[in-house]
């Protein structure tokens, strides 16, 4: 949480445990959180001991055992909960390990690929990033992979599962779905493609806890800012940076059915864990519970 520009951490009871005294932070993975002091990151334990000092230009999550971390320079490899380097730095961007692999980006071609957890390229670097989509995380045993300009599965192997035909976003398998865009509406997938589940909104998140939190466009929005932006343009010159293009969504939530069970009622909302999910209203963040059978 953020108390006066600082962050520190409570426990499910909104019980502050780690004082606010950081410029960033992170939620907590394998008992670690990486933190930032003095513009460097490092990893605080959940006594709030810093365990691994502050000297990271990036830090990223512990997973299986281990987080993608980059130096000055801006080369990513990987350390253990010591601090030491398990993968030297050697790659343009790293990723958290999910399913024993781990997204890399080499310097050379800057095509995603992926690395074992001893750091040996065992699926090649040849996938693409965009607006929409960059290389996926591993879950399920499948992930998300641009290729030839269109979006599709493959699996541990590097073959794939639901060959690239999506144009739009998609994103990792949860519970068995997958969260693509086709023609431009929001539908989830099973593992062999087919729609399951089939919205009317423009985006969603992964289910968990029966759950996706979903968004449709604020058109006004958008047009307001249009005009807003043509007008700093016509009279300045200068297209001025404006509010951020995530404020034109509204979120709410879905069930299994594609029913709608929380309304469309929030300006950004996240996948439930243990039973609660953050919701932003306006600048402020709150938690939502799982709604109760009837």
């Amino acid at each position: 949480v953020m108390v006066d520009e600082q962050w520190g951490y409570v426990d499910r009871n909104g019980r502050m445990v780690i004082e606010p005294k950081y410029e960033e932070a992170v939620q907590f993975t394998e008992g670690l959180a990486a933190v930032m002091v003095d513009e460097q990151w490092g990893y605080v334990d959940r006594n709030g001991r810093m365990v691994i000092e502050p000297k990271y230009e990036e830090a990223g999550q512990f997973t299986e055992g281990l987080a993608a971390v980059s130096s000055e320079d801006y080369v990513y490899g990987y350390i253990d909960k010591e601090g030491k380097y398990a993968i030297k730095p050697r790659f343009d961007h790293a990723e958290p390990f999910s399913e024993s692999l781990a997204r890399i980006r080499n310097h050379q071609d800057r095509l995603y690929g992926y690395i074992d957890l001893r750091g040996r390229q065992v699926i090649a670097s040849m996938f693409e990033e965009n607006y929409y989509h960059r290389a996926g995380k591993f879950s399920q045993g499948l992930a998300a992979v641009r290729n030839g300009g269109k979006s599709g599965y493959l699996d541990n192997t590097g073959r794939f599962v639901i060959e690239p035909k999506f144009d739009g976003f998609i994103h990792d398998f949860a519970d068995g779905l997958a969260s693509v865009s086709i023609d431009g509406k929001l539908v989830y997938i099973d593992r062999t493609g087919t729609p399951i589940v089939i919205t009317e909104f423009y985006d969603g998140e992964a289910f968990s806890n029966g759950l996706a939190a979903v968004c449709q466009r604020d058109y006004e929005a958008e047009e307001r800012y249009k005009k807003w932006a043509e007008e700093q343009y016509r009279t300045q010159g200068i297209l001025c940076q404006g509010p951020n293009p995530m404020d034109y969504l509204r979120w709410g939530y879905i069930d299994r059915t594609g029913e709608l069970v929380i309304s469309i009622l929030f300006n950004r909302a996240t996948s439930f864990s243990e039973g609660f999910a953050a919701v932003r209203i306006g600048e402020k963040w709150a938690y939502v519970s799982v709604p109760r059978a009837n």
